[in-house]
């Protein structure tokens, strides 16, 4: 059980169904989804508790490394806020709390608090109905890259990937690997790859989708995605073999959105950026038909 302020406790893969039992009533914003969390807390530096009845978390910046608080929930916003607050000064921390949703926003005081939107942090929505069939002329760009791949590519085959079996986890892993050293980036060094090993150790790794895209017998590209069984599901990893195979991404992308919209699944989350201009350019490329704003919070009399 999450405890409630100010005891904390460590993040838990018994937290799980809590967690999303406190978060389903809201929006899907990336940070705050469980299995994100647990993904890319294999320091397990991530921190839990419960105040006014608004899920808080002490995270670490994905960036900087630097702790800081969060919440989310519209429960005696004003009050959590301020408590919060004066923990960071208590701890020697920025009184800053960072990752606040939007619809945490309309609930605070704006004579009392300033709320900074975070622009880098802001998380994109896409139609899964629009994935899949790249209508109009906003997706001119995805319908030539389809083209160009099928027109370049013979034996393509799109499968939803069993995460149960051992040579599925190594297929992806491979892939993996092998996008990294196309990258020049050290595996010791990338902190996704050591993310998403957790996410394929984890028991719930079973209640994920896993689209993959075979070329001649080879996994070629993967789309890891949870979903939020609310028309929602999120994006967590995913990559492919693009020096060897032009238009991989988008045409799987539209293959896995034909896929998630007869799950019922309506709109997909690809979370943020982090402000790395090739991620927003990509991200953007995609059409948004919504966006998951976050925000900073200082006190008036800080900022």
């Amino acid at each position: 059980m999450i405890p409630q302020f100010p005891n904390f406790k460590k993040l838990e893969l018994k937290d799980k169904d809590e967690i999303y039992r406190l978060t389903a009533q809201y929006p899907p914003y990336s940070d705050f989804d469980f299995v994100s969390m647990w993904s890319w807390d294999f320091k397990e530096e991530i921190r839990i508790s419960s105040l006014n009845g608004n899920l808080v978390v002490k995270f670490t910046d994905y960036v900087t490394g630097e702790p800081f608080y969060s919440f989310l929930g519209t429960k005696e916003v004003n009050a959590t806020t301020d408590i919060l607050l004066k923990k960071s000064s208590e701890e020697g921390l920025v009184p800053r709390l960072k990752l606040i949703p939007e619809i945490v926003i309309h609930e605070l005081d704006m004579t009392i608090f300033l709320a900074k939107s975070d622009p880098d942090h802001t998380d994109y929505v896409l139609s899964t109905d629009l994935l899949a069939t790249y209508e109009g002329y906003e997706y001119a760009s995805k319908r030539r890259a389809v083209n160009q791949f099928i027109h370049h590519t013979e034996k393509a085959r799109f499968a939803i990937l069993d995460l149960e079996l051992p040579e599925t986890i190594t297929e992806m892993t491979r892939l993996f690997l092998l996008w990294l050293e196309q990258k020049n980036i050290s595996v010791v060094e990338d902190h996704e790859f050591t993310a998403f090993q957790r996410c394929l150790e984890s028991p719930f790794r079973s209640e994920l989708i896993a689209a993959g895209l075979y070329i001649d017998q080879i996994l070629s590209a993967f789309w890891l995605i949870g979903s939020l069984g609310n028309s929602f599901a999120i994006s967590h990893f995913e990559k492919a073999d693009t020096k060897s195979h032009i238009g991989i991404f988008p045409y799987l992308k539209q293959q896995a959105g034909k896929e998630l919209r007869e799950k019922g699944i309506r709109f997909i989350n690809l979370e943020q950026d982090l402000g790395i201009l090739g991620l927003r350019q990509n991200k953007k490329s995609f059409n948004p038909v919504m966006f998951l704003q976050k925000y900073a919070i200082e006190a008036v009399s800080q900022a």
